[in-house]
């Protein structure tokens, strides 16, 4: 009897005969490593370039944030408000919008309105009218308009 004899080796690819005498080497190929990198590089730039711009400008950061937070709140409005405290809300988010354009209302003195609005925006649908007439009054307040017009209820 004849000892098995062991599987003969794959024949060699058509393609690449060379293939299988290449040692295999692991890693990233060298370009998508460069690729890699460069992305990095421009993204960490971009990132870098975003903070120094809202660094020189807050007050333009502020007033795209403060119109984007009265969309919300508009957006929010329970069905009982008039017209006229309707109008007053804006009229108090124009006003304190445009005292952080000018600079009268510093950062510091706006992060009460910021407070407020987030929430404002956590009640999602459940928003009274109090609710909204003491944000005005805030904003109001925020502006150096002091409160005025209709009164809460």
């Amino acid at each position: 009897m004849e000892p098995p004899q062991p599987p003969p080796p794959p024949p060699a690819s058509p393609f690449d005969p060379g293939a299988a005498s290449r040692p295999k080497t692991g890693g990233c190929p060298k370009p998508l490593f460069i690729g890699c990198v460069a992305a990095l590089l421009i993204g960490g730039l971009v990132l870098l370039g975003g903070i120094l711009f809202m660094a020189r400008n807050p007050s333009t950061v502020l007033q795209w944030s403060m119109n984007k937070m009265e969309e919300g709140v508009l957006a929010q409005l329970p069905t009982d408000m008039t017209q006229d405290e309707r109008d007053r809300l804006r009229q108090a988010f124009a006003d304190v919008s445009e005292g952080l354009k000018s600079g009268k209302i510093p950062p510091e003195k706006f992060q009460p309105v910021q407070f407020k609005i987030l929430e404002f925006v956590q009640k999602q649908n459940k928003v009274t009218r109090k609710d909204v007439l003491d944000l005005t009054e805030l904003l109001e307040r925020t502006a150096g308009k002091g409160t005025s017009g209709t009164p809460p209820p």
